[in-house]
């Protein structure tokens, strides 16, 4: 037991420097790239601050464990609007955007979020949702990436030892986790689904903790903003490659359901708040919190 905790704790860390080391990495590319910090934020930094869950995810469908993929995947998204991005907005007295991520942009990248819960309801995935999935991303990308051009430079060889590096670290760490997760779900005696959903993306959730802390610390809470929404949309993307390489997914959890209403429920009040004034005060933070707080309540009550 306390052998696997520390095993836990070892992955957790390598997840939290490796995701740094990837986050600082493609900071520097992508600036040098002529990207804007909004789509800096959403498309790369999103991307970037998924590696968790696609190390996760590669791992747990090699294993025969897709309750704990999708477990992971939902637990990230819903953390990001309920947990991190409320905790944002509470201890930066508010998040104001700047008219980025608004009107059409807004209300697609939220259904972009919203679609694996939505296809996961009748409990099986097959070739078309994983499709859905994917081109629902790029239709995404292509909006808000708009007609940009990228400038053209050359990648060093540090650079690109330390993403190899960052990536061989988490997905080791990945590995580890889905194999403690499986430990943990059967001596609490709960599902790999809610084990997975209530334990494992916490920590696969560490890179955005990271970025929240020091966005906090520049003021650059927009930012923090656009990456968050950019990585639970890239948990669309990778939900549905990693589905679709693996063929037809079924699920004998029913908890689906409980996820899904207070998923939706939270995706609304964001768009409701955003939508009036385009910011998210720090009020209304703790009341995309308070959500997320009665999702755990009902979930140890039952």
């Amino acid at each position: 037991m306390v052998f696997r905790l520390f095993l836990m704790g070892i992955a957790f860390v390598g997840l939290w420097f490796a995701s740094e080391m990837m986050i600082e990495v493609i900071l520097v590319l992508s600036k040098k790239l002529g990207l804007s910090a909004f789509v800096l934020s959403f498309l790369i930094l999103g991307l970037v601050m998924s590696l968790p869950e696609i190390a996760v995810g590669v791992n747990s469908l090699l294993l025969g464990q897709p309750e704990v993929f999708v477990g992971d995947g939902l637990g990230s998204s819903v953390g990001i609007f309920l947990l991190i991005i409320p905790i944002l907005a509470i201890l930066g007295n508010g998040i104001i955007l700047t008219g980025k991520l608004t009107g059409e942009k807004l209300v697609l990248s939220l259904l972009v979020v919203l679609v694996p819960c939505l296809l996961i309801l009748d409990r099986e995935i097959n070739i078309f949702d994983s499709l859905v999935c994917v081109l629902s991303y790029f239709l995404l990308f292509i909006q808000i990436k708009g007609k940009r051009e990228v400038s053209k430079m050359k990648v060093e060889s540090d650079w690109l030892l330390k993403v190899i590096f960052g990536i061989s670290v988490v997905f080791l760490s990945g590995n580890i986790l889905v194999e403690q997760i499986k430990y943990f779900s059967n001596f609490l005696g709960i599902s790999s689904l809610w084990a997975s959903f209530l334990l494992l993306s916490f920590g696969t959730s560490l890179p955005e903790f990271f970025v929240m802390a020091r966005s906090l610390m520049k003021g650059r809470k927009e930012v923090a903003f656009g990456g968050y929404v950019g990585s639970a949309a890239a948990n669309t993307l990778i939900f549905g490659v990693l589905s679709g390489l693996s063929g037809k997914l079924v699920f004998s959890n029913d908890d689906f359901g409980v996820i899904f209403v207070f998923f939706v429920l939270g995706l609304l009040l964001t768009f409701f708040f955003i939508r009036s004034k385009d910011d998210i005060s720090r009020k209304e933070g703790g009341a995309l919190f308070l959500l997320y707080l009665l999702l755990l309540f009902f979930k140890l009550k039952t």
